[in-house]
């Protein structure tokens, strides 16, 4: 099975489409996966709770991050939807105040130790932002960060 995804961010107001980049689910989300689906007596069973935004640079993406580069703010997950069979939806909103920035990287948080503090809580996914979304000026938007984690299989 391949666990894969991207990262869309879109102006909330217009739906202008800001960044649209493929992410990487590190090694600490995939062990919470395969703890949550195998029901480990162990496991963290807190998924998923957090979206941050970051302004690292340079942003390089490995398989052991734990962390984004330069944590900026990070919100609640607003919504997380099943789109089809395959595809796990996970929307986060970012109001103007909280992304006034260039924002370069993003990650999904979770488990118990997840929380609005940064570097808190597993690292599910991690991803560097091609291009970045400069959201710095005074004109800044609102910001929708909509993940779409796919599973497929493969033999």
């Amino acid at each position: 099975m391949i666990i894969s995804g991207v990262l869309s961010i879109q102006d909330s107001d217009s739906g202008e489409l800001l960044s649209k980049s493929a992410n990487r689910v590190v090694q600490s989300g995939r062990t919470s996966f395969l703890g949550l689906m195998g029901n480990i007596s162990n496991a963290d069973r807190t998924g998923m709770t957090h979206i941050a935004i970051g302004t690292g640079s340079p942003v390089t993406v490995t398989d052991s991050d734990i962390n984004l580069t330069d944590e900026y703010h990070r919100n609640s997950i607003t919504s997380i939807t099943l789109p089809d069979l395959n595809t796990l939806n996970v929307v986060s909103l970012f109001n103007k105040d909280d992304c006034r920035t260039v924002i370069t990287e993003a990650g999904i948080f979770g488990g118990s130790g997840a929380s609005s503090d940064a570097d808190s809580g597993t690292m599910f996914s991690h991803v560097a932002l091609i291009p970045p979304v400069d959201n710095s000026s005074s004109n800044n938007r609102n910001l929708t960060a909509s993940w779409e984690i796919h599973l497929n299989y493969s033999e």
